[in-house]
Formats: C-alpha cells, sequence, structure tokens
C-alpha cells in the first residue's frame, strides 16, 4: 500500500486494495474522503476523448464509416447508453460531440471554400509560374516577409 502526503496537512492520498484501505477506516472517521476506483491492470482502459476523435477521424478519411442513415437507426440505443452513464459524463460526452459537430462543420465550410476558389488558386499558379519563365519573378527572402 502506498502513502503520499500532500504538500499541505489536509490531503493525504492512499492507494491500495480496498481490503488495505479498509483496514485503516478507523482513522478515517468523521473525515471526508474521495474515493477513485483504478481500473485492473488486466482491464483494456478506455481511450482518451482524443484518442477516439483521432480514430473516428481516420475512420472518416479512410470510409471506414457506417451511412448516416444506418446511424440513426442505433440512435435509441445510444440515447439510452448515455442515460445509463453518471451525469457528469454525459455532460463530458455532450461537449465531445459539440466539438466533434463543430470540427465537422468547420472542415465542411473549408473543404466547400476550397472547392470554390479552386479555379482562382489554379490560375494564380499558371500565372506565377509563367512570371517565373519570363523571369520577373525574384526570391524572397524571409526577412523580407
Amino acid at each position: 500500500m502506498k502513502k503520499v502526503k500532500a504538500m499541505t496537512s489536509e490531503l493525504l492520498e492512499i492507494e491500495g486494495t480496498w481490503e488495505e484501505i479498509l483496514a485503516q477506516s478507523a482513522k478515517f472517521a468523521d473525515r471526508r474522503v474521495r474515493i477513485i476506483v483504478l481500473a485492473n491492470e488486466d482491464e483494456e482502459a478506455l481511450p482518451s476523448p482524443e484518442e477516439s476523435f483521432r480514430q473516428g477521424w481516420h475512420e472518416t478519411m479512410t470510409g471506414e464509416t457506417v451511412p448516416l442513415s444506418e446511424l440513426w437507426e442505433g440512435i435509441d440505443t445510444a440515447i439510452e447508453m448515455m442515460q445509463s452513464l453518471p451525469e457528469t459524463l454525459q455532460q463530458q460526452v455532450a461537449e465531445y460531440l459539440k466539438e466533434y459537430i463543430a470540427d465537422l462543420k468547420d472542415e465542411l465550410q473549408w473543404d466547400e471554400s476550397f472547392e470554390k476558389t479552386q479555379p482562382q488558386l489554379v490560375a494564380a499558379a499558371q500565372r506565377a509560374k509563367q512570371e517565373i519563365a519570363e523571369g520577373k519573378a525574384r526570391e524572397m527572402k524571409l526577412n523580407e516577409l
């Protein structure tokens, strides 16, 4: 069992098995406690939100996704799953989904803007190539930017 005393005398972190902690329960009578249950080392840990997003993005970009029409078929199950979570976790998932959807909207807006400006970008590149070929272009130095 590991004991870690914080810099203030009010905070004490104790880590061990439930049985080891229970053996010391008398010491903590009438005190506020916080219990964090750690995953068993043999259990597979949940990926972080960032890793989940990266995986989802990879699947989106490689076409390894399910059509939206099929996703709605399971929405009731997803809602039930969300409702079974503690409220704080529900809030975290909702925030994650809001950010994810906002990112997707931004990406769609970027794609649309890029598509609309594609002809202008091609024309600008052709003008640049022509100016280089005609000797009208000059090297730009970083300190001139």
